[in-house]
């Protein structure tokens, strides 16, 4: 999944040809693929954008604002990206948004196909098994997904 190989980059993609060099993928494929998966690339980048500044923070062992990760200077942009992902209170938390909770309030990808996907590599990713667990694993961290639309 194109969208997962963008969460190990050492640096925050801010546009699709950055993502499709990161990658090793023109932008043109980068957006049919998307167009296949019936997902916006603008919002695909946005959410991997987002996930990759969610795990960078948890990774470090000092307590991290995700949007130190990200490659946003101007705050108004910053709120704008939050807001269009619907989770307008990242940076002003108490306790970090994981990737659990991000995926079910989120509105930038609405396929529920493509979310539970998502969810399953990114489990499999973050406990170390294999990509060929069961197809439903991914319904467990989506199971709430709906509820927050």
């Amino acid at each position: 999944m194109a969208l997962l190989k963008t969460l190990d980059s050492p640096r925050d993609l801010r546009t699709i040809a950055d993502w499709g060099r990161e990658i090793g993928a023109g932008t043109s494929t980068l957006r049919v693929w998307c167009r296949a998966a019936r997902v916006s690339p603008k919002a695909s980048l946005d959410l991997a954008r987002l996930l990759r500044a969610i795990l960078k923070s948890q990774a470090e062992s000092a307590r991290c604002d995700p949007a130190d990760f990200l490659d946003i200077v101007d705050q108004r942009t910053l709120r704008n990206l939050l807001r269009r992902a619907g989770v307008q209170d990242m940076s002003d938390r108490n306790t970090p948004l994981d990737c659990e909770e991000f995926l079910k309030r989120q509105r930038l990808v609405m396929s529920q196909v493509a979310l539970v996907e998502l969810a399953r590599q990114l489990e499999n990713r973050l406990v170390g098994r294999s990509a060929s667990a069961p197809p439903n694993e991914g319904r467990k961290l989506l199971q709430t997904n709906r509820r927050h639309r």
